[in-house]
């Protein structure tokens, strides 16, 4: 998450963080959001042009009407976007979305290019003279518009191949549906399945992994032996979690016509 400063200053709004006060670049930005970083869950203040500091909290929205799907971080920028003017960007890793928010505008962005173009309109600087428009154009405005531009796709890039590295184990129950007419389960090889999910520490944390169920569908079954095996779908993972392991890999049921 960044909040970059505009004309509203920032340092009342936020607490915590580390003082950095350096360049921005594709390498210190990259260092900042390891997943092993101490600043990693906090938020990037971006002000005069350099990253002043790393690893704030930010005040939460209090507004009810929020997506459910949004976490803290999202609910974080919202909060932020709501107290001053500056422009906040989110990058979810778990949904690969990357949303810019200003004001109570919230923009989901479809690829490197729509960010970089809407961050270079949003922070243009007011009117100025003829002369000073021309030295701007071919001085100033590169700076600002490669700055942009990097920015852009270095987020974009993190939003698409960031990975989780937490991994669980759960246990799963088994569910069968449409079993055809006529016919009944006479058995079942295993009632519960061992899983093994990955997916970033905050993903992992939050959504309800022991709710989960794998499901069967029958209704092209046969009488007799029937064999299943196991994958991503029959789970219903939320988005962001990936399937890594699940033992057994195939389980078999027995059908048989129904006797009145």
């Amino acid at each position: 998450m960044i909040a970059i400063a505009r004309r509203d200053s920032l340092r009342e709004l936020v607490s915590g963080g580390t003082t950095l006060g350096a360049e921005i670049s594709p390498e210190i930005l990259n260092a900042i959001f390891r997943k092993d970083s101490p600043v990693h869950d906090g938020a990037v203040l971006i002000e005069a042009n350099r990253i002043s500091r790393c690893g704030v909290v930010l005040p939460l929205t209090q507004r009810g009407n929020v997506p459910f799907e949004y976490g803290t971080r999202h609910r974080a920028a919202m909060g932020m976007a709501e107290r001053c003017d500056a422009l906040m960007v989110v990058v979810s890793e778990e949904r690969g979305e990357v949303t810019l928010m200003h004001g109570r505008e919230i923009a989901l962005m479809h690829d490197a290019g729509e960010l970089a173009e809407l961050l270079q309109n949003l922070t243009a600087r007011p009117p100025m003279s003829l002369p000073a428009k021309i030295r701007t154009w071919f001085f100033a405005n590169l700076k600002y518009r490669l700055a942009a531009t990097g920015l852009a796709a270095l987020l974009w890039g993190m939003s698409v191949l960031a990975t989780g590295a937490t991994v669980r184990i759960v246990s799963v129950p088994v569910e069968f549906a449409g079993v055809p007419a006529g016919m009944e389960i006479a058995g079942q090889s295993v009632t519960r399945l061992e899983v093994q999910l990955r997916g970033t520490s905050w993903l992992m944390g939050s959504v309800g992994l022991t709710g989960l169920v794998a499901r069967f569908r029958l209704q092209d079954a046969a009488a007799g032996p029937v064999r299943l095996k196991v994958g991503p779908d029959n789970l219903d993972l939320p988005p962001g979690v990936v399937l890594e392991r699940v033992s057994p890999e195939t389980i078999q049921v027995r059908l048989v016509r129904h006797t009145p």
